[in-house]
């Protein structure tokens, strides 16, 4: 039946596509208005709330470090670059051994956060912000807000870092 009928075949699967597309758009849109009330709401400098919020909802890309894609220490040198007028050491592994470690009771505005997600390496980054939150470029999300209160932050944090 839709062989004799390629016209309605190919109608309907362009149907289905813009379907599916609008409710990932939709999905996005919501997350993206979450987050940026999220950052609206913290206690932070209006500079890095103005730098971050250029960054929300670009994608990971591993090496990345501009608007098409940035990875998690490309996002936290170009947040440092913007906001504090400082350059940071490019990858994660320098960044964690030349700052200065410092417990997660005492992060402030600024602090670097590493973690250890699949070894026994530091190997992710994100920027602290205030309220237990922090900022970061997650590899399935792209640059979010997050919560260090989650389990899976909680299991994985090393500890904290300040240049």
């Amino acid at each position: 039946m839709l062989k004799s009928r390629p016209l309605l075949t190919l109608l309907l699967l362009f149907v289905m596509l813009l379907t599916s597309c609008k409710v990932r758009r939709v999905t996005a849109v919501r997350e993206t208005t979450k987050t940026y009330t999220e950052l609206n709401n913290l206690d932070i400098s209006r500079r890095l709330k103005l730098g971050i919020e250029s960054w929300l909802g670009v994608p990971y890309r591993y090496g990345g470090k501009d608007k098409k894609g940035i990875d998690c220490s490309g996002l936290v040198c170009e947040l440092y670059k913007l906001v504090y007028k400082e350059e940071l050491p490019k990858t994660v592994r320098l960044q964690y051994e030349t700052c200065k470690k410092i417990p997660m009771r005492k992060l402030r505005e600024g602090d670097l956060i590493f973690f250890n997600p699949e070894t026994k390496d530091v190997t992710h980054v994100g920027l602290y912000l205030s309220a237990n939150k922090f900022v970061q470029a997650s590899v399935s999300k792209g640059v979010i807000i997050s919560d260090l209160g989650n389990t899976y932050y909680k299991k994985h944090v090393v500890c904290g870092g300040r240049f």
